[in-house]
């Protein structure tokens, strides 16, 4: 890197399995400084395929999942979760089945609240989605409430706040 502080070029990070002397430095017409905090980057960026890095940016599907107990409610956050194909939707519908089936067990069918902000489904596999979705719908779910945004937020802190008799948009607007 090279900014207002370093006036020189620094080296911050190597790839894996480089050789800093025959890969990096016999390569420069000049010895670049060296980070005191140098790094080794991230395999997954040289191989084929997806990092799925998106548990690290996002959290795992299981920490998007919060529930209420004293009123048998779910509420999910997708927000940065993308399904490219087919498979990803099977994977996806099936995970959530995993997470909600103990909670439907012990209780019966749940009441669902999801944020869809910053969900992503790839065109064309919104009838998929649909068909599998519908069908974990009828055996699991007591009723669903589908948002964007900040009414995700509104009817999640009016659960938690014990807010039903407050004029909620008066509050948030």
């Amino acid at each position: 890197r090279r900014t207002v502080k370093h006036d020189r070029i620094e080296l911050i990070e190597v790839a894996p399995g480089i050789d800093m002397e025959r890969d990096i430095f016999n390569q420069m017409e000049f010895i670049p400084e060296i980070s005191p905090h140098l790094r080794l980057m991230d395999k997954r960026i040289f191989q084929e395929g997806k990092m799925k890095m998106i548990d690290e940016l996002f959290g795992s599907l299981a920490e998007r999942f919060t529930y209420h107990r004293l009123d048998h409610t779910v509420y999910v956050d997708l927000f940065g979760i993308t399904l490219a194909t087919e498979e990803d939707v099977k994977w996806f519908i099936s995970s959530v089945g995993d997470i909600l089936e103990p909670l439907v067990r012990d209780r019966g069918p749940i009441n669902m609240v999801i944020n869809y902000d910053g969900f992503d489904l790839s065109k064309g596999l919104e009838s998929y989605y649909l068909t599998l979705t519908s069908e974990m719908e009828r055996r699991m779910y007591k009723s669903v409430r589908r948002y964007t945004g900040h009414a995700f937020r509104r009817a999640k802190l009016k659960n938690a706040l014990r807010m039903d008799e407050w004029d909620v948009d008066s509050l948030f607007f």
